[in-house]
């Protein structure tokens, strides 16, 4: 039988999840998705066990979220020099980060010059975030509304280099809540123009779905919750991100062999939005890029997301969804949490169970959630107490069509790639090879 021509499905590395226990990531002959799902609180080594000798075994281009910023600096060498190419998108420290900017990942169709209104709505619904009142949604949804008139308005009616988010807090400061009798805003002006010039404006439509500047009230409490939102972004340091010439290419990342880390702080929660906007906007284009222009419509390199801490920063709308098609694409996610219930509290339940399901390997490496408790024990066919007082050095790990088996955690010393690291090398050591990482990173970018 002659075997598929999906380059990256038929990956020929393997990925670590427990001592002696590994799993092929050609998906073809497992017949399981790559989809990996790590349980474990607080302490119970989730990065060294499994996320650390996984990034050494450097067989597919990788998006790794570093809460701690450690990982780029402990292993971003080691992948330097097994021939990857190292980016780091630091929220943490924008001034040593390769550019992002939001607004390069919204297309536009060639023929009708119309930007996508998806790809609009997804950054709206993102920058914004949750619900500011929940009694009353019609505040947030208005506000919405605005945020993706705002967004459509920078895109159809100034130049490329004017599409920065700094300048949609510009924009909303046009607008203004005059009541009846008052003058035209200078963005009411703009809508009738764009309207005019175009009647199937989207910038138009969503501004007069969204917004009546003759009612004052309700244009000056949108104007009001939407500026709230918007504010942090309108910082010296998130500009040193979003307005950079030199800015990430996410399509590269399936064509040339990539360790892009994302550092975002795990105490300091101010810029997770823009972080979810990356992971959504990465997933997008990369699903995007695999349908419309390669062979198979799969990624020429296979990329796998590292998601650590997934249901205490990351939002990503849909990804119930997206988890459920990546495979095809040559796409795959390790989902790195510390309970399920913190997952169903970010996703809700029904959402929340499909990313659960759309795991085939799940690996358990204790706690205290009782949810999750039982969800495991259901799963090995054991009472909750066991669950809960496993071995500390033992694992949980199971694969969908195999039985359920209990493991000793992966020593990540026995790693063939373990004399790569810094913490093998000495602080010295792996201090030098750091400072040649970042003379690097700008050209790298």
């Amino acid at each position: 039988m002659t075997k598929p021509s999906y380059a990256s499905l038929r990956n020929q590395g393997t990925r670590i999840l427990a001592k002696g226990e590994s799993v092929s990531n050609d998906s073809f002959c497992t017949r399981r998705n790559n989809n990996d799902l790590i349980i474990g609180p607080t302490g119970a080594g989730k990065t060294r066990y499994y996320v650390k000798p996984n990034l050494l075994q450097a067989s597919e281009s990788l998006i790794i979220t570093d809460t701690k910023g450690s990982l780029y600096e402990e292993v971003g060498p080691a992948l330097h020099e097994a021939g990857y190419r190292v980016l780091l998108l630091d929220l943490t420290n924008p001034r040593r980060s390769i550019g992002y900017n939001p607004f390069d990942f919204i297309h536009c169709d060639e023929v009708t010059g119309r930007y996508d209104q998806k790809d609009i709505a997804t950054m709206a619904e993102i920058l914004y975030g949750g619900q500011s009142n929940r009694q009353d949604p019609y505040w947030d949804d208005a506000a919405k509304g605005v945020l993706r008139s705002l967004i459509a308005c920078l895109l159809e009616g100034t130049r490329k280099k004017d599409h920065r988010i700094k300048n949609l807090i510009r924009l909303l400061e046009k607008i203004q809540a005059g009541g009846e009798g008052a003058k035209k805003s200078e963005y009411e002006k703009l809508m009738e123009k764009l309207r005019h010039d175009d009647p199937q404006s989207y910038a138009a439509a969503q501004y007069y779905l969204a917004l009546n500047e003759r009612v004052a009230r309700t244009a000056g409490s949108v104007k009001m919750i939407l500026g709230a939102q918007l504010s942090q972004y309108d910082s010296e340091e998130i500009a040193c991100i979003l307005d950079q010439k030199t800015r990430l290419n996410i399509r590269s990342i399936a064509k040339r062999k990539t360790a892009l880390f994302v550092t975002i702080s795990d105490m300091d929660r101010a810029h997770d939005k823009l972080a979810n906007l990356f992971y959504a906007q990465a997933l997008q284009e990369l699903c995007r890029y695999a349908d419309r222009e390669c062979r198979d419509h799969c990624l020429p390199i296979p990329v796998r997301f590292i998601l650590d801490d997934f249901a205490t920063n990351a939002r990503i709308p849909d990804f119930d969804k997206h988890i459920s098609v990546i495979r095809s694409r040559g796409i795959a996610v390790s989902i790195i949490l510390q309970s399920l219930t913190q997952l169903d509290g970010m996703y809700g339940e029904a959402a929340a169970r499909t990313i659960v399901n759309g795991c085939d390997t799940i690996l358990y490496l204790g706690g205290q959630d009782l949810s999750t408790a039982n969800y495991i024990g259901t799963r090995t066919d054991l009472p909750d107490y066991d669950i809960l007082t496993m071995p500390l050095d033992r694992a949980w790990l199971l694969l969908r069509g195999e039985k359920p088996r209990l493991v000793r955690r992966y020593e990540l010393t026995e790693h063939p790639r373990y004399s790569c690291l810094g913490e093998k090398n000495g602080d010295a050591a792996a201090g030098g090879a750091q400072d040649r990482l970042d003379k690097k990173l700008e050209m790298a970018g």
